[in-house]
């Protein structure tokens, strides 16, 4: 019983049955069934991530930088 492939143990990482290993996403992706789709996954949230980074110092840049220059100048805040 020890020695049959088509048993496995569920690991802490992944689960295997009958030769297919499906990962926990949030532990490993490697050797496992979804790796390829969870790659893509993963790179488009780096991507929103940045994209989302980037807006917010805009927007930090609008809102903070640029109101603090023209409030130094004019001596009021203006809009």
């Amino acid at each position: 019983m020890a020695d049959d492939p088509s048993v496995s143990l569920p690991a802490l990482d992944r689960v295997c049955a009958d030769g297919v290993c499906h990962c926990d996403w949030r532990i490993t992706l490697q050797d496992c069934e979804e790796s390829i789709a969870m790659w893509y996954i993963n790179v488009l949230n780096v991507a929103i991530s940045g994209l989302t980074a980037v807006l917010g110092e805009l927007s930090h840049y609008d809102n903070v930088i640029k109101a603090d220059r023209d409030c130094n100048r004019n001596h009021t805040l203006n809009p």
